[in-house]
């Protein structure tokens, strides 16, 4: 559910000889994604496939068995990239 309230964007500041931790890190990745997520949302109003993301039946004895999907980018409702590097097979429940 969205809101109303207002926020604040913080910058991360570090400095020479400054200690820390893997966290640390984790928290300013998660922050630079949120970001580029809404950016994407907000201003290209981005989702659905954007490249790949082809999908083919494989048939054998003329049942589908499995599908294939092609690489490639697509991004969600809420502006995050989904981002498949390598094609993938799925295979289909039996009955």
């Amino acid at each position: 559910m969205l809101s109303n309230r207002p926020f604040t964007l913080e910058r991360f500041r570090y400095w020479q000889g400054q200690k820390l931790l893997a966290r640390d890190f984790r928290d300013q990745l998660a922050r630079e994604a949120q970001l580029r997520w809404w950016h994407n949302r907000a201003l290209h109003k981005a989702f659905g496939v954007s490249f790949g993301f082809q999908v083919s039946r494989l048939i054998e004895d003329f049942e589908f068995v499995a599908v294939r999907v092609t690489c490639g980018v697509a991004y969600d409702c809420f502006g995050r990239e989904l981002i498949l590097q390598d094609t993938r097979t799925i295979a289909l429940a039996s009955d």
